[in-house]
């Protein structure tokens, strides 16, 4: 009986599609293998074979645990005991000599929608790994460098605080019996002592686009100063400094409700 042509060309096409899934399957740069249910290597690409199959470069019919790892029974952390007990891919980490591994095996399912196969991948993640170890020192030694500058910071911020405390106030106090203008010198001194001690938040560093003059307004302002009495410091009329003060709580975004202002600048450490 003559050979079956349709046949033939079936048998054909069967042979150039394995042709074409092995050439795709060898071009995957990472050693990879499908297993059976038993953990029988299948198929192993040509980077599975140069790495995990010896001087034979013979892995089929072999178990994976074999191979990668040289051992007769699967390994206490086998990912493919996962992958069994989930249906879903899993992975480890192994080390061969100096270089770190990561094993990943995801499930080929069958009609049944149950997993009887399994595609196995082994990456080299050394350099990887590497980076991560150095990533983490490079951020530790980053975090002492951090709190010994906040360590440092605290250290000015009580200098500050001794110095104006045991240099600058006293000779304020000795100068005030003196000094008619008794407001402004309320106003040094109590500026003196919050710029002195830890601040918390401050005007200029929240976007309210104050002006200069607007923050200096506002810290007399915020230690109960009348319009007259912050008029009479900055050498203006009432009337300039009422205006300046309506700008400010636009600004503030305080211009429509019936926020009081001195409430709310004390909120603020002065400039």
């Amino acid at each position: 009986m003559p050979p079956d042509p349709k046949a033939h060309t079936a048998t054909t096409k069967r042979h150039d599609a394995a042709g074409a899934w092995q050439a795709i399957f060898d071009a995957i740069e990472y050693p990879m293998c499908i297993v059976d249910g038993h953990r029988k290597i299948m198929q192993a690409n040509t980077h599975f074979q140069a790495r995990f199959g010896g001087k034979s470069r013979t892995v089929a019919g072999k178990t994976c645990c074999q191979c990668i790892h040289g051992a007769g029974k699967p390994l206490p952390a086998c990912p493919l005991a996962e992958l069994a007990a989930n249906g879903a891919s899993a992975r480890m980490e192994f080390g061969i000599k100096d270089r770190l591994f990561e094993e990943a095996v995801y499930p080929i399912f069958n009609g049944s929608n149950k997993a009887n196969r399994a595609v196995h991948i082994i990456r080299d993640i050394t350099e990887q790994a590497n980076m991560k170890n150095l990533l983490e020192k490079k951020n530790a030694a980053l975090s002492e460098v951090i709190a010994h500058i906040e360590h440092e910071k605290e250290l000015i911020k009580e200098n500050v605080y001794q110095n104006v405390s045991k240099l600058v106030l006293p000779i304020i106090r000795m100068i005030e019996p003196k000094v008619r203008d008794a407001h402004t010198i309320h106003l040094l001194k109590s500026t003196l002592s919050h710029l002195a001690k830890p601040t918390g938040r401050n005007l200029s560093k929240f976007q309210f686009n104050l002006s200069p003059r607007e923050i200096q307004i506002c810290n007399m302002i915020r230690q109960g100063m009348t319009m007259k009495q912050v008029a009479a410091v900055l050498g203006t009329s009432p009337q300039t400094v009422e205006k300046q003060r309506k700008h400010i709580r636009k600004k503030l975004g305080i211009a429509d409700n019936k926020t009081n202002l001195i409430s709310f600048l004390q909120e603020f450490d002065p400039i």
